[in-house]
């Protein structure tokens, strides 16, 4: 890379610097320019970067603790298991109900006309009944 150019690089990351971006920020934008890896260490010391700062240690899980999540996950998929095996049995008990209705409302079809017969037979009977008291009360 020529000298005026890497010049100006320095400039850009020098404002990237004062507008209070960070290192790593910096470092991402460099690249997406097109700035080579080997020059990045460069034109950073240039900029008034020290040395590239360490990668931060990635946090450890600790075994015991990893286990017991794990088990309190699986204690949980367990009891969703045992709760949607009783919503299906549920539901499957719905669908037994939802069939002894259709029945009834069947029988009841069945049933209504049979009513109204039984409700005129009984008033043809009633009017027979009051004729017969008048016949008899005239005699």
């Amino acid at each position: 890379m020529d000298e005026a150019t890497l010049q100006r690089i320095v400039g850009i990351v020098k404002t990237m610097q004062s507008s209070g971006m960070g290192e790593a920020e910096i470092r991402e934008n460099l690249r997406q320019m097109g700035v080579a890896d080997e020059e990045l260490a460069g034109i950073l010391s240039q900029a008034g970067f020290s040395a590239p700062a360490p990668a931060p240690p990635e946090p450890e899980v600790a075994p015991p603790v990893a286990e017991e999540h794990m088990e309190r996950l699986h204690a949980n998929v367990s009891e969703l298991h045992a709760k949607h095996d009783d919503m299906k049995e549920s539901l499957s008990g719905l669908g037994e109900i939802m069939r002894e209705i259709q029945d009834i409302k069947a029988e009841l079809a069945d049933i209504r006309p049979q009513l109204g017969a039984l409700k005129r037979i009984n008033e043809n009977l009633i009017e027979i009944n009051k004729k017969m008291l008048a016949r008899l009360a005239t005699k």
